[in-house]
C-alpha cells in the first residue's frame, strides 16, 4: 500500500511513487533540479562570468539536451546520427562541441589568441565532461571555454541550418572581443546595491536649434539608436545601429542580418543587445540607448523578470545594465529613428556591415538631413 505521513493513502503518494525512478535518474547528474542531489556543482555553470545565453547554452551541453543528430536519431530511427559535418561518427554533445573537425579548427584558431586547457583535458569523454572540464578550470578559463563552446555550437547550427557562410577565423575575433567587452562592463564602479543613478538628459547643445526629430545627447554622452526589421513569412530580420555624439556627428554604425529569427520582439531586444555591446566597446562616459520599441524598453528600463521566448535575451540585457550604470535606455518616436530603420533595412535584406564616421552610400541623404543645427538664440 503507498500511504503518506500520516498513513492515509492517496492518489498523489502513487504518483510519486510511480514517478521515482525518474528523480533517481535525475540525481544521478542528469539535472541541475535534482531532489536532495548537490547542486553546488552547477555554480560553475550559473555562475559563470559569462552572458545569461551562454550560461543556458553550458546547462543544455552538461544536461545533454542539446539537438544533436543522437537525440533525433532516438526519437526518429530513421535520422541517420552520423555528423555530417565531418563523417566520422555519430554526433553527440561532445562530438559537436570538441571533436569534430569543425571544433577542433576553432579550438586551434583561439588558441592563438587565448590560453586554454591542454587538449587531453578536451577529449575526456565521460557523462559530465563539461562539468569536469568546468572544474579543473580557473574562473577566468571557465568563461572562455564556455564562449569557445557556445560559438562551436554556433558554428555547428550555421553549417547545418544555415547559410554556411561563417568562417572559423571570423568567429575566433569575434568571441574574443565579445568576451572582452562583457568583461569590461564588470570593471564598473557600482553602488553595494548596484543601482546608483544613471542620468538621461536629452539636452540640445547650447545656442542651437533642433530643426529634426532626432534630438542630440549632451555633451561627453553618446547615443545609440537602434532598430530591427522581421519579415513573418522568412523568419528572416535585420537590426541597425547608429552611435552619433552631442554634435550629431556619427561615431559608428552597422547593420546585420539574422538568418534565423523567432519573432519581432525577438529582434527587436537583439538590436537593443548589440546597442549596448557597442557603447561598453566605446567605453563612453555616459551612454543612452533609444528604441522605438515600448514592450522592449519597459523590460529592460525596469529590469522585470520577462517570461517570454525572448527571457534569456532580456536577462543578458538586465544583466549588462545593472554591470555598467552608466548606460540608461529610453523610448523613441519612430520618426527620430530613421537612421536605425534604414540601416535595419539594410540587414533585413541580407547585408552586414559596419562603417565609421559616416553612414552607408543609400542613407547618406537621410543622414543629412536627420540632425541639422543652427547656431542661432533659442526663441522663447
Amino acid at each position: 500500500m503507498v500511504s503518506r505521513k500520516n498513513g492515509l493513502f492517496s492518489v498523489r503518494s502513487a504518483y510519486r511513487l510511480g514517478l521515482q525512478p525518474s528523480l533517481d535518474l535525475l540525481s544521478e547528474g542528469q539535472s541541475s533540479a535534482e531532489p536532495g542531489g548537490d547542486r553546488g556543482i552547477w555554480n560553475l555553470v550559473w555562475k559563470a562570468k559569462v552572458p545569461q545565453k551562454l550560461r543556458v547554452f553550458a546547462w543544455k551541453a552538461a544536461t545533454s539536451t542539446l539537438a544533436v543528430r543522437s537525440g533525433l536519431h532516438h526519437r526518429m530511427p530513421k535520422i541517420d546520427p552520423t555528423c555530417i559535418i565531418c563523417g566520422l561518427e555519430v554526433e553527440d554533445g561532445h562530438h559537436a562541441l570538441i571533436r569534430c573537425t569543425l571544433a577542433r579548427a576553432l579550438r586551434e584558431e583561439m588558441r592563438k589568441i587565448w590560453t586554454l586547457p591542454p587538449e587531453s583535458a578536451f577529449q575526456i569523454n565521460s557523462k559530465e565532461w563539461l562539468l569536469h572540464l568546468l572544474s579543473t578550470s580557473s574562473p577566468s578559463i571557465r568563461a572562455k571555454i564556455i564562449f569557445l563552446l557556445w560559438r562551436s555550437w554556433h558554428l555547428r547550427n550555421n553549417i547545418v541550418h544555415g547559410d554556411g557562410k561563417a568562417s572559423v577565423v571570423a568567429s575566433a575575433s569575434f568571441i574574443a572581443n565579445y568576451l572582452e567587452s562583457f568583461s569590461s562592463v564588470n570593471l564598473a564602479r557600482l553602488d553595494p546595491k548596484g543601482k546608483a543613478a544613471a542620468p538621461c538628459e536629452h539636452q540640445l547643445p547650447e545656442g542651437s536649434v533642433r530643426l529634426s526629430n532626432w534630438t542630440a545627447p549632451t555633451e561627453g554622452q553618446l547615443k545609440a539608436n537602434v532598430d530591427a526589421g522581421w519579415d513573418v513569412s522568412t523568419k528572416k530580420a535585420g537590426i541597425g545601429v547608429i552611435i552619433r555624439d552631442h554634435l550629431g556627428q556619427v561615431v559608428e554604425c552597422e547593420w546585420k542580418f539574422i538568418s534565423r529569427c523567432a519573432s519581432a520582439e525577438e529582434a527587436e531586444v537583439l538590436a537593443c543587445l548589440q546597442g549596448l555591446k557597442s557603447l561598453i566597446r566605446l567605453q563612453a562616459p555616459y551612454g543612452i540607448l533609444e528604441s522605438d520599441c515600448l514592450r522592449t524598453v519597459k523590460i529592460l528600463e525596469c529590469k522585470v523578470k520577462d517570461t517570454s521566448s525572448c527571457w534569456s535575451l532580456y536577462a543578458e540585457g538586465h544583466e549588462l545594465l545593472n554591470l555598467y550604470q552608466s548606460i540608461s535606455i529610453c523610448k523613441v518616436d519612430r520618426a527620430s529613428n530613421g537612421l536605425a530603420h534604414g540601416l535595419a533595412q539594410l540587414g533585413k535584406k541580407g547585408d552586414s556591415g559596419s562603417v565609421r564616421g559616416s553612414v552607408p552610400p543609400p542613407l547618406a541623404g537621410l543622414a543629412e538631413n536627420d540632425c541639422n543645427w543652427v547656431d542661432e538664440p533659442l526663441v522663447a
